[in-house]
Order: structure tokens, then sequence, then C-alpha cells
């Protein structure tokens, strides 16, 4: 089962129970309809923030394909460059990610340029096996003794 199919199931429990709950008379009730939605919809909003977790955590591989005669039309100025596109999910202007090249990992801010393509400030792109996302910083909770 993957993750996607366990949340779709976990949810049709929930659904499920809440329509028996709406049809069944309470004295006719054996069994606790209502607990065992709500324990779904735990397991539901665990699985959805896994997902998101291993979402944010992958690496996304650095690939790159050659252009297209269209594509050497509409981009002239690189085409005379022999210059590929890049063939995978990019990061934001801006952001700062992890990234892998020969076996090493640092964090970069990557950059879109309109006059320099993109790049990344401290790595030659060309070098960059793959890149992360970096993980939301930890926040850590207050307790009511702390001021």
């Amino acid at each position: 089962m993957t993750l996607e199919e366990a949340i779709k199931s976990a949810e049709e429990v929930v659904n499920a129970n809440e329509r028996l709950i709406k049809t069944i008379h309470p004295s006719m009730q054996l069994v606790d309809y209502g607990k065992i939605a709500e324990r779904h919809r735990q397991l539901a909003e665990w699985l959805k923030e896994l997902k998101q977790l291993r979402e944010q955590a992958r690496w996304i591989p650095f690939k790159t394909r050659p252009m297209t005669e269209e594509e050497m039309t509409f981009y002239r100025d690189w085409a005379e460059y022999g210059a590929e596109l890049f063939d995978c999910p990019l990061p934001d202007d801006g952001q700062e990610v992890l990234v892998s090249c020969g076996g090493n990992v640092c964090i970069d801010t990557f950059v879109k340029d309109d006059s320099d393509g993109c790049y990344f400030e401290g790595v030659d792109i060309d070098d960059v096996e793959a890149w992360c996302p970096l993980p939301e910083p930890y926040k850590a909770e207050r307790r009511e003794n702390d001021n």
C-alpha cells in the first residue's frame, strides 16, 4: 500500500463512521463510531504530515536535455553556446537549498537572472548533481513557565 492509498483508506474509514453515526440511533450503537472516526482522522493527518516531510527531504537530481530546433530559435543567444535546458524542478529564485557536488554537500543560493540565466552563488551549476530544499528551522515549544 502506498502512502497515498493509506491516507485515502483512513479518510474513507472516517467518512464511513461519520455516516454511521448519523444513521444509527445512539441507544443502538454497540461501537463508538465517533472514536473510530477520530482515531482514523488523526492517522490520516499523521500520514499527510509524513508525506509532506518525505517530499521536503528528497534529493532532486539536476538534469539537463539538449534544446529542440524550436527552442534554439527562441533562445538564440544561448543556442550558440550549445546550451542545454534544465529538465527537472528548479529551486525558487533566491532560495537557499542543499546542493550535492562530487560527494560534498553544502548550502547555496539559487539565482534566476534574465541576462545570466540560472546559477548558484557559490558552486558552478555544471558541478551540481542534485539539490534538496532546506527543512524548516526548529521552533522550540514555549512552556507556560517560560517568559
